[in-house]
């Protein structure tokens, strides 16, 4: 139990620290994204860049299972 809690702090930071770096560069976040894809599916994605679909779609989550194993490694370590 103690594991996953830990995991799952560390994707909050980074995920945290992720959804800052993308506001700063001029990303879309899933909190700039999500209310817009609701109420139009279809134009959301036709008016979104290349860039901020491949962030939200391919890198973001991926940031996000790198944060999940570096949780884990963290763990195992100090355990």
């Amino acid at each position: 139990m103690l594991k996953i809690y830990f995991s799952g702090l560390c994707i909050l930071v980074i995920a945290i620290i992720s959804n800052v770096f993308a506001k700063k560069i001029g990303l879309l976040t899933w909190y700039d994204f999500g209310p817009f894809f609701l109420k139009n599916v279809l134009n959301s994605l036709k008016n979104i860049s290349v860039l901020n679909i491949l962030w939200l779609f391919f890198i973001y989550p991926s940031v996000l299972s790198i944060a999940y194993i570096i949780g884990n490694k963290i763990y195992d370590a100090i355990s």
